[in-house]
């Protein structure tokens, strides 16, 4: 594992790994990872062998292994150690990959541009604390328009004053109507990758009903999984997604189908150099 070195008889230095590790946000995924997902993974064969291998659709792997009856976000939410694991794993997550707002990965400017100020440019939906906003406030200082970050109230309660400047932080349920109408962008990052179909689709629901046409689209930064040979990052994180949540990651033709069923189109995929993830925007299906 490269988790450390030997450099003589008995003794050991640190390796580039070993250092990432003692980084908080790094640490706590590992204590997410066995704490939350490892026992999900652990009873999984046993779980789909009493339910007869039908594909889990629900969250009840999670209830099962955990013996719970609290579903993932409710779990973590309950233990103050796990849920702040949580926050820091989601941070790290995207450290060191090429992001959507990097020169060469959406055209930003092109497809973005235009909001006055007073308009609203982004709303981050289930946003957490924010670190994407903010790095696109970062890297794209000159476009004008709000950006808007919603989540649920513990989340929101946990920024600090003056740590997001430039981003209104506001609590909102995505499964009830989006109170923000007619933005330019309403953007997601692995949102959708938690819920199955059924529930994916109230979410997007909500979200076509705030949509002002020939104006609005929805961003999802999410995984497109190539139908052959698909990378092993990817396809561990849709095992992942089985396990702790019955939910997966999605094809192109999954993408397709699944907006299509709520009126929605896809009008552009993007993926940077590098990238694991892509970039799909979305927009009403009568759309140009």
């Amino acid at each position: 594992m490269f988790i450390i070195r030997e450099i003589a008889p008995n003794t050991y230095a640190p390796t580039p790994l070993s250092r990432a590790l003692t980084d908080q946000l790094f640490y706590d995924g590992v204590i997410l990872t066995f704490d939350a997902e490892l026992p999900a993974y652990a009873r999984l064969p046993a779980y789909l062998r009493n339910t007869k291998h039908i594909n889990p659709t629900d969250d009840n792997v999670f209830k099962y292994s955990h013996n719970t009856e609290l579903g993932p976000f409710q779990w973590l939410a309950a233990d103050p150690r796990m849920h702040t694991a949580f926050r820091n794993h989601m941070a790290g997550y995207s450290m060191g990959r090429p992001h959507w707002m990097d020169e060469g990965f959406y055209p930003v400017t092109e497809r973005l541009g235009g909001v006055g100020e007073k308009e609203v440019l982004i709303v981050d939906v289930g946003g957490a604390t924010g670190h994407d906003l903010a790095e696109f406030h970062s890297k794209r200082p000159t476009l004008s328009g709000k950006l808007i970050l919603q989540d649920q109230a513990e989340l929101i309660a946990s920024i600090q004053e003056g740590e997001r400047p430039g981003i209104e932080c506001t609590v909102h349920d995505f499964f009830k109507p989006q109170p923000v109408k007619g933005a330019k962008a309403y953007y997601m990052h692995s949102v959708l990758h938690d819920w199955s179909d059924d529930n994916a689709c109230k979410i997007l629901t909500q979200l076509k009903d705030a949509l002002k046409p020939g104006h609005s689209k929805i961003l999802i930064n999410e995984n497109v999984v190539d139908d052959q040979g698909a990378d092993w990052k990817i396809t561990s994180l849709d095992l992942t997604m089985m396990a702790m949540a019955g939910s997966s990651e999605r094809t192109e033709t999954q993408w397709r189908d699944l907006l299509g069923s709520v009126g929605l189109k896809i009008s552009g995929i993007w993926k940077g150099e590098g990238a694991t993830e892509s970039l799909i925007e979305v927009v009403l299906v009568d759309d140009k």
